[in-house]
């Protein structure tokens, strides 16, 4: 029986969902990936112990249809799933499917992590052209990264 039954409630990357579950329930929560960077999907248990699945299904996702499942270890269950795993995909809602033993209740924390691939784009106004034009000073040398992230594609450093 699940004890969300307005659907999953999404999971934001960086963020954290407290969640409380009664021994004879599950939950299900639903996140989706913007880039295809590695991730990290933690249950930080305050009390009881847990079981985590991830699929690709909110109807099926639980103990018989998973693409990857973790345990409580002391009071940590985590997944850390990298960009090579032949399930990880972007732009696809996964739902994790939380369940407490059958003994006692569940308090967690749902983490989600993503670390970001930051790249520098080299052009003609950075410290390498300085280099071998030295008529250029420091107030003209720009760096720039770009990252992809839920709100914009490109972002500039000045420095």
């Amino acid at each position: 029986m699940r004890s969300d039954s307005g659907g999953p409630a999404e999971v934001k990357v960086g963020s954290f969902s407290q969640i409380y579950i009664l021994s004879t329930l599950n939950t299900i929560k639903k996140f989706i990936l913007d880039s295809k960077d590695n991730f990290i999907i933690e249950a930080m248990v305050a009390s009881g112990e847990v079981e985590m699945y991830v699929g690709l299904d909110s109807a099926t996702v639980g103990p018989n249809n998973y693409l990857w499942r973790a345990s409580t270890i002391g009071s940590l269950a985590s997944l850390s799933i990298k960009q090579t795993d032949k399930n990880f995909h972007t732009g696809t809602y996964y739902y994790v499917y939380l369940q407490a033993s059958d003994d006692n209740d569940a308090l967690l924390n749902l983490y989600l992590k993503q670390q970001r691939s930051v790249e520098f784009i080299p052009n003609d106004h950075d410290s390498t052209y300085k280099l071998e034009h030295g008529s250029f000073n420091d107030d003209m040398l720009f760096v720039k990264f770009q990252y992809q992230s839920i709100a914009e594609d490109i972002k500039f450093h000045v420095l």
